[in-house]
């Protein structure tokens, strides 16, 4: 800063020409000049110095401006940075399934609740019911005597019953087609509704040779069916020469037996059984 006893005479002070101008020193024109000169230099200054403010201002962008794009990295699919210009990479197709994905699978395909009719009139439809009755009547007493039929008790099994023994106790619905005049023509069919360790051990002692006797000379054989397990066995009865089958279906906890002596059917009578019990 110049001292102020030495303070450089004004434009308007040269200009009035009340001081000489010592030896060497510039005319009104020179300073005029350089006057100019300096004034355009200090707008150039100014505007430089704006502009250079412009570029700091530039550079600390608020909340309100979106920051520009970087070009080192753009996100990928999954979030995480990758090249630029690069895919995000598929998945692997090799990757195994997640449980559940199948159609079909899961929560949602559960299976019917099983809904054991309390009269045989029931257990299947009208037309249905029409054929066995064809075959011989329904619980009639002149055969089956002081027997229970229809909706029955479940008892206790006896002592060392075996697995058919087991299932017979548990009977409870109990339907017979027989007539009173026949030695052994007739359709009978139970229903009983087990435990689930006597469920799921009865179809494989059915298979086995534990299960024949009497008129079971041989073991069922078992397959998956009518959304459970059904097993079958024909045979021929000694004395009369006459076909015997015997049909068990298993599902869930419900087993229906169906034996059929001298009185064969169209195939589609445990189907028609399912069709109630199940719906």
């Amino acid at each position: 800063m110049t001292p102020a006893s030495a303070a450089a005479p004004t434009v308007g002070d040269t200009a009035t020409g009340a001081v000489a101008p010592a030896a060497g020193a510039r005319t009104t024109g020179e300073i005029t000049m350089s006057h100019h000169i300096a004034r355009r230099s200090a707008r150039v200054a100014a505007v430089a110095l704006v502009a250079l403010g412009g570029l700091v201002l530039a550079g600390c962008t608020g909340d309100d401006e979106p920051a520009a794009p970087s070009t080192a990295s753009t996100p990928g699919a999954s979030g995480a940075p990758t090249s630029s210009g690069s895919a995000t990479p598929p998945g692997d197709p090799t990757a195994p399934a997640t449980p559940g994905d199948e159609p079909g699978t899961g929560p949602s395909a559960t299976a019917a609740p099983a809904s054991v009719p309390t009269d045989c009139t029931d257990l299947v439809d009208a037309a249905t019911l029409a054929e066995l009755t064809a075959v011989g009547p329904l619980n009639d007493p002149g055969y089956f005597g002081d027997q229970p039929t229809g909706a029955v008790t479940p008892r206790a099994p006896q002592p060392g019953a075996d697995l058919r023994g087991v299932v017979s106790a548990a009977t409870q619905l109990y339907c017979g087609f027989r007539d009173p005049r026949a030695d052994i023509t007739g359709i009978l069919i139970s229903v009983a509704t087990v435990d689930a360790a006597t469920a799921e051990a009865y179809p494989a002692w059915l298979a086995s040779d534990e299960s024949t006797g009497d008129l079971r000379t041989t073991p069922s054989t078992c397959t998956d069916d009518l959304g459970g397990t059904r097993c079958q066995l024909v045979t021929t009865e000694p004395q009369y020469g006459v076909e015997y089958a015997e049909t068990v279906l298993v599902r869930g906890d419900v087993v229906v037996t169906v034996t059929q002596s001298n009185a064969p059917t169209d195939g589609q009578l445990m189907a028609a059984i399912v069709a109630r019990v199940w719906g």
